[in-house]
């Protein structure tokens, strides 16, 4: 091969990989470009951050409405304490928890203001004496049933008859007597709207000193 043919040939493997080197090239300084953009907008907002800091603040409002108590609510329990048939036990709560349920239901209470809150049969043992500080195994004699009611009483002017009825009837204990609003959402929205408005004057008056902007709640 002549020195022409090389040269020839040396063009043309130049022709065939040039292209290929170009655009490895600008592969290159464009994913360098990418690089140096992103740090510099990290710089950027991080001198921004400093200089001119964030300001947060949280602001609090409080209301206090008073209601008319429309209704009484007490909790009526009856506890039967039996032998080891535990079937007597139960027999023997239902018919006074049915007794003084009968009798408030005949005093106009209605059957959605008498809620049952709480029912639990356990074993019962026998109180024991340790001496020397040995104790004999204890052993049960029985069950006991405890069963709560929870009433709620919309004439209030019958409550105190009540309270002693159902103790005529068989109830062990009468408790938690309290006199409430029925339905208090109307109360809450309208104290939660004053809420709002205390808490909207105080960013108002601190806007100034601060350097605060105020937004509308």
């Amino acid at each position: 091969m002549n020195e022409q043919s090389e040269c020839e040939t040396l063009h043309k493997g130049c022709v065939r990989w040039c292209p290929s080197i170009r655009s490895i090239s600008w592969l290159l300084l464009a994913a360098a470009f990418s690089v140096y953009t992103y740090f510099y907008a990290v710089s950027v907002q991080q001198s921004v951050a400093q200089q001119y800091p964030s300001r947060t603040f949280s602001v609090e409002g409080s209301s206090v409405i008073e209601g008319v108590p429309e209704v009484a609510t007490f909790s009526v329990s009856v506890v039967t304490e039996g032998s080891m048939d535990a079937q007597n036990v139960l027999r023997e709560n239902a018919e006074k928890m049915n007794a003084i349920s009968n009798f408030l239901k005949g005093e106009g209470i209605d059957a959605k203001d008498l809620e049952t809150s709480e029912y639990s049969l356990a074993p019962r043992y026998e109180a024991l004496s340790c001496a020397s500080g040995i104790c004999p195994e204890q052993k049960k004699i029985g069950y006991t049933l405890t069963q709560s009611l929870v009433v709620k009483v919309r004439d209030r002017e019958k409550t105190g008859a009540l309270l002693s009825g159902v103790v005529e009837k068989g109830a062990t204990g009468v408790s938690d007597i309290r006199f409430v609003t029925d339905d208090d959402t109307k109360a809450r929205n309208e104290a939660r709207t004053k809420a709002i408005e205390v808490a909207r004057k105080r960013p108002m008056r601190s806007q100034r000193p601060g350097s605060f902007v105020s937004e509308s709640l």
